[in-house]
């Protein structure tokens, strides 16, 4: 951590001096400097200090040379007169961009979390008297403080005036997602999109055989593994072809969930587009991730721009198409396990 976040223009100032043009410098002429700027006697630990601009995004490390990232010349251009206090809009900036977002938002939102309302004085409070400990962020607190963002009271802190609306939003933003939670959602994503694909490969060769094209019927594939841009997941038969073209293609959408609800992206309808009545969306709700089946049989929509729009059971947004209604499939219980 750092002591005094305006110790972050001791170190810009410092590198961008050693730069002259913004561009890289030295790591060992950066701390030179920054141990020739004496500040009301202070001595810091001025590695730490570049450590933490780093962590702060305004600087990259590469080895033993710092450059500039687009927010640490932004930093910079907001002290003008290079003070090494802070001035407000790097305040502002470094508040919105660390605390309220980006490396900063846990360990802030941690914080925010032992404050209370206080409807009387409109704000955010937190008192050492009644209100939860703040354990290990309290130098989250007093960086607020420096920042402008808390006000300390005779029992603990409470938000600035100019910060409650932004506070009050932060505080409802909720956990939010770092990269792992990301990795954790596309990998069960991943997951379920496998069960829903497998599920569907099953019905439709189940579909061909009961037409009697057991050729066609075990030449049902997966395109999904062997092209993931193709724009659907599984290539099948309408029924009997003797060339064995294939002539349905099938993006498959997938789903823990019974109630229809799925996303097209914009690549997949175009794909749609061109394949016209070829190209069907099968919805596979109630995915059991656990147990490797499927709980409903798949909901067909055939001719999808044109249906999904018109059908009045569904809703339909413009980011892409999300699509989402009280539509179901039949109850079923279809397992996938050892079928290619």
């Amino acid at each position: 951590m750092i002591d005094r976040v305006a110790e972050l223009n001791r170190v810009m100032l410092a590198v961008a001096e050693a730069t002259g043009r913004l561009e890289h410098v030295r790591l060992q002429d950066a701390l030179e400097l920054c141990a020739d700027t004496v500040i009301e006697g202070r001595i810091p630990d001025h590695r730490n200090n570049v450590a933490h601009a780093v962590r702060m995004g305004l600087l990259i490390r590469r080895g033993q040379w710092l450059s500039f990232t687009s927010r640490g010349r932004a930093f910079v251009e907001l002290n003008g007169s290079k003070m090494y206090e802070l001035t407000a809009d790097q305040k502002n900036l470094i508040v919105r961009t660390c605390y309220l977002g980006g490396v900063l938002r846990d360990p802030t939102r941690l914080l925010f979390l032992a404050f209370a309302e206080d409807y009387k004085r409109n704000t955010f409070s937190w008192s050492e008297v009644d209100s939860p400990p703040l354990q290990e962020n309290t130098w989250v607190a007093e960086n607020l403080v420096e920042l402008g963002l808390l006000e300390r009271t005779d029992s603990g802190y409470e938000v600035a005036p100019a910060f409650v609306q932004a506070v009050g939003a932060f505080r409802l933003e909720g956990k939010g997602w770092g990269e792992e939670d990301f990795q954790r959602y596309f990998k069960e994503k991943q997951e379920i999109g496998a069960v829903a694909e497998h599920a569907v490969l099953t019905f439709e060769r189940d579909r061909l055989r009961k037409l009697g094209c057991v050729v066609e019927s075990e030449s049902v594939r997966r395109i999904s593994t062997l092209r993931v841009n193709a724009g659907y997941d599984v290539e099948s038969f309408e029924g009997r072809e003797n060339s064995l073209h294939y002539n349905r293609f099938i993006e498959v959408k997938g789903s823990r969930g019974s109630d229809v609800r799925f996303f097209w992206s914009q690549n997949e309808m175009e794909v749609a587009r061109k394949l016209g009545d070829q190209y069907i969306i099968c919805f596979q709700g109630g995915v059991d991730l656990k147990n490797a089946v499927v709980k409903n049989r798949p909901v067909i929509f055939h001719r999808p721009l044109e249906t999904i729009p018109r059908d009045a059971r569904l809703r339909v947004v413009p980011q892409g198409m999300l699509v989402e209604g009280k539509v179901r499939g039949d109850k079923t219980s279809v397992a996938f396990s050892g079928i290619m």
